[in-house]
């Protein structure tokens, strides 16, 4: 019994076969006279026995449905929102009976369900010129912008590490390998109750919620205000970062970026510019201690408050490092 050989416009247009195959499939001919035999499913008998794809768009309620014959794929679009969902296989049943009663509420709950909102991209794009002004490293790309060469924020205002890097999940004392990719960063959002702002071209737009979250997203990575004082500016200013994933190191940390630092240590400056890894990560203590010969002839002072050599300060970063894991992958670089 199987279907996986014919096109969803064959399965449209088959016949079922009368008084022919069993109590949990149909015999069916399909347009080339082949016969074989497809299971009783509620999908089947939408589309076989109460034909209802008996056309390649509908419109129930607010809602356009296409559908591609060929790849048995559904998709939505919803009067207004410039979005277009694919519907899933596991709902593709639930949305053909919307169809088949043409039924609004519940094409709406398919669509709501799978919905995931982007912005504006025109509008947002129109806003660049904020944050490069400002000195933040911005590259347009068709999924979205890469900040500082290191992370991409994506339309629907989730953001990644850009490029194959590998991440990292603490757990006790021990790094694994995460089986999924983590947020580079995630945010705890504080929008502002007005949310208008005007645009380079004069024109007043109010923002949604998708577009100050990449907006502020943008803002908080490329650690800067736009030059505006408006809902933006706002939003960048309130909203925390509460977790992030290293760009370096690809460690996931479920804290701030402002939790442990090499300052902390009475690092300076100085020293931190010269590490390869973020002085927030763990790996950071571990490329000091690992470095700790030349740190201790640098010509530059390494620590605020003693020398170079201070026995007293490398005992703090061994003991930090120590309670600090770290991929494997950072320790076979430092090796």
């Amino acid at each position: 019994m199987t279907t996986t050989t014919y096109r969803l416009e064959d399965l449209a247009n088959a016949e079922i076969v009368p008084n022919q195959g069993g109590e949990n499939a149909w015999l069916v001919k399909f347009d080339n006279d082949t016969y074989d035999l497809v299971s009783k499913t509620t999908k089947h008998r939408l589309i076989i026995e109460d034909d209802v794809l008996n056309q390649s768009q509908f419109t129930v309620g607010e809602y356009s449905i296409g559908v591609d014959w060929d790849n048995d794929v559904y998709t939505m679009r919803k009067a207004g929102v410039s979005d277009t969902v694919t519907v899933p296989a596991t709902a593709h049943t639930e949305l053909l009976l919307a169809i088949r009663h043409d039924d609004a509420l519940s094409a709406e709950a398919v669509f709501d369900e799978h919905h995931v909102p982007t912005v504006r991209r025109g509008l947002v794009n129109m806003l660049m010129p904020r944050f490069t002004e400002k000195g933040v490293d911005i590259a347009r790309t068709d999924a979205g912008w890469i900040v500082e060469g290191e992370i991409l924020v994506r339309w629907d205002a989730s953001n990644e590490i850009f490029g194959d890097t590998q991440t990292f999940t603490v757990s006790g004392d021990s790094v694994t390998a995460s089986s999924t990719p983590t947020p580079a960063r995630e945010f705890w959002f504080s929008f502002p109750e007005n949310r208008e702002i005007v645009l380079p071209n004069g024109e007043t737009t109010e923002l949604d919620t998708v577009e100050l979250q990449f907006l502020t997203a943008v803002g908080h990575i490329g650690k800067t205000q736009t030059g505006v004082d408006d809902a933006i500016a706002e939003s960048i200013r309130e909203t925390k970062t509460v977790a992030f994933t290293d760009t370096r190191s690809g460690l996931y940390h479920r804290h701030a970026m402002d939790k442990h630092t090499l300052s902390m240590l009475d690092v300076t400056d100085d020293a931190v510019a010269q590490l390869e890894y973020h002085d927030y990560d763990h790996a950071g203590v571990h490329e000091m201690w690992h470095r700790r010969s030349e740190f201790e002839n640098a010509e530059f002072d390494v620590f605020t408050n003693g020398a170079n050599d201070s026995v007293s300060h490398w005992q703090e970063i061994d003991s930090a490092r120590q309670m600090a894991p770290i991929p494997q992958t950072v320790t076979s670089k430092l090796a």
